[in-house]
């Protein structure tokens, strides 16, 4: 069993300003409130921004789609079926995709780049995150985790097989190994009241696919 401890946010650059934007329930933001992860020019930093995604088949109009290369298949592939389900822009590794009709970001790592805009776009993270990864034993590890913290005296919240749990929310609903817009999604979606301070979240893939950083192993 390996634990790891991910320090938000979840990267090795300074802290992202999650106050940054026009919009505080981050609804939509504008693509200039994302030129500093997103590097671009030019009028389409006014264009808005609804959502973040890398399945084309969950696009909706106004989203950024994100092109991840992967061990089955690239994601920039797929960038045309995005573009028509109403992508606002893709970002894709340099020379990954072509001309689309909307436009395209060029960035090393747009894994990377996806988890520190999601950061961004749906604001603020627990200050503590813990991933749990291995064989078995990951669900209870992380139910151990948020209790452990829970008679600490902190607000703690977990996320895995059983769905989520935090203070004054649980829902029913596997998110093993989230995405970083899946995880991000579920911490948004408790109560701004009851924000988690600590977050133990389970994954069966290797760790790199929720960017944590090498440190505070």
């Amino acid at each position: 069993m390996k634990v790891r401890l991910c320090w938000s946010p979840i990267s090795d650059s300074p802290p992202v300003d999650a106050g940054d934007g026009p919009d505080e329930n981050w609804d939509t933001m504008k693509l200039g409130d994302l030129a500093d992860i997103l590097p671009h020019g030019g009028p389409i930093s006014d264009a808005m921004v609804s959502g973040l995604s890398s399945d084309s088949r969950r696009v909706s109009a106004g989203d950024i789609f994100f092109a991840l290369p992967g061990t089955r298949a690239d994601g920039a592939a797929f960038a045309d079926e995005a573009v028509r389900r109403g992508a606002a822009a893709v970002v894709a590794r340099p020379g990954a995709v072509g001309d689309l009709g909307v436009p395209v970001i060029a960035v090393d790592d747009p894994r990377r780049a996806l988890a520190l805009a999601a950061a961004r776009f749906y604001g603020a993270q627990p200050a503590t995150m813990v991933a749990v990864t291995g064989t078995s034993g990951k669900t209870s590890v992380a139910s151990f985790t948020r209790q452990v913290w829970e008679q600490a005296g902190f607000a703690a919240a977990s996320i895995g097989t059983t769905g989520v749990v935090a203070p004054g929310r649980e829902y029913y609903g596997e998110l093993t190994t989230p995405d970083p817009v899946s995880l991000l999604q579920a911490i948004s979606a408790i109560p701004p009241s009851r924000d988690p301070t600590t977050l133990a979240a389970i994954v069966r893939r290797r760790l790199s696919t929720m960017i944590c950083p090498p440190r505070n192993v």
